[in-house]
């Protein structure tokens, strides 16, 4: 079980560092009545799959590495270990070959480093940075535009993901090497899917990917994208695409500062409407959110990837009383011990 030995050590090597508050709470808050039933139907999805699909056409049916390294530290061994009081109670054996076959499809989507293990999230081969290096990059007197740009974005990300859930939208991966002073970073963010949650279309393109490199030669990226440098980035070079299926159309300083100040508002709308919804509606949205990150698999299927009845249930039953810190679930979120070692190693039974 080496893979599962080198996604321990990355997860603890991503743990290790400290985390910033979640808006609008922390995951155990906000998954802690359904995180259960949240990793028992990702489990029930991947055993269907598995019949149907290979490891390589499965891997290809989610959008990004990130989505499924948090699928892993966000729902799935966490809540299986948690279902001992259930009738579909899985074993620790069933939750170990369900996360070693999450992490060979982290295998099949990467290049280089699939579990972040020595700082590298490495997707795209080596013809792929041949071609973007050819595309025309942006003046550097635009620079500034592209870092503010990709900073709302970010936002935008976490403000319609709850902070646990931005991978359903956004992404950063990389380092690749261009040259022997160069790495390129590529953040990426995806919103298609932002209406299956929240129930409207944003104003802005559905797909966009920005290409940085950097002077930097030492940076790394770990399992929670966090990214690091000896000294802080310094960008040589920047394009920002439009992404429509396998085209890639470079967007002007005028569409980067349109999509900069309608992002930009629709943050602040977004949370301004998440605050004020109820406890249990925000709940509500967080569980969308987490089944949200297996639609692809539902959809393979053509089953309905929304929350069943029970899912309801169980937040009625629980949600607010959790929220409010009324009943305690072992943390989701970083721990400040080596709990997370009995948290996400699936091979370990719950103390």
């Amino acid at each position: 079980m080496d893979s599962i030995d080198d996604y321990i050590k990355s997860v603890g090597i991503a743990y290790a560092k400290s985390g910033g508050e979640n808006w609008p709470a922390s995951g155990r808050k906000i998954m802690g009545s359904y995180i259960r039933l949240a990793a028992l139907n990702q489990l029930d999805l991947l055993n269907k799959v598995k019949k149907i699909f290979s490891e390589k056409e499965i891997a290809s049916l989610f959008w990004s590495t990130t989505q499924i390294r948090y699928i892993l530290t966000g729902e799935f061994v966490v809540g299986l270990k948690l279902c001992e009081r259930d009738a579909k109670n899985p074993t620790l054996t069933q939750i170990t070959e369900g996360a070693q076959f999450f992490l060979n499809l982290l295998k099949q989507k990467s290049v280089e480093d699939p579990f972040c293990l020595h700082g590298h999230n490495n997707t795209l081969k080596e013809t792929e940075i041949a071609r973007v290096l050819k595309m025309k990059f942006l003046n550097k007197d635009e620079f500034g535009l592209i870092k503010r740009v990709s900073a709302a974005l970010e936002s935008l990300s976490w403000a319609f993901g709850y902070d646990t859930h931005f991978s359903n939208f956004m992404d950063i991966h990389g380092p690749y090497k261009v040259s022997k002073e160069n790495q390129m970073l590529v953040r990426e963010f995806k919103f298609d899917s932002i209406a299956d949650v929240w129930g409207k279309e944003l104003s802005i393109p559905k797909r966009i990917r920005f290409y940085l490199i950097y002077s930097n030669k030492d940076i790394k990226i770990d399992w929670e994208l966090h990214t690091e440098t000896k000294e802080g980035l310094v960008l040589e070079k920047a394009l920002a695409v439009l992404v429509e299926g396998e085209k890639e159309i470079s967007l002007e300083e005028r569409e980067l500062e349109q999509i900069l100040q309608t992002s930009s508002v629709e943050t602040i709308k977004q949370v301004n409407y998440v605050n004020s919804l109820s406890v249990i509606d925000k709940i509500r949205k967080g569980a969308l959110l987490s089944f949200l990150q297996t639609k692809c698999l539902a959809d393979a299927l053509g089953e309905d990837w929304r929350p069943g009845k029970e899912v309801e249930e169980a937040i009625l039953l629980k949600g607010e009383e959790i929220w409010l810190g009324k009943k305690t679930l072992p943390a989701t979120q970083k721990p400040h011990t080596d709990d997370w070692r009995t948290n996400f190693d699936p091979r370990l039974p719950r103390k």
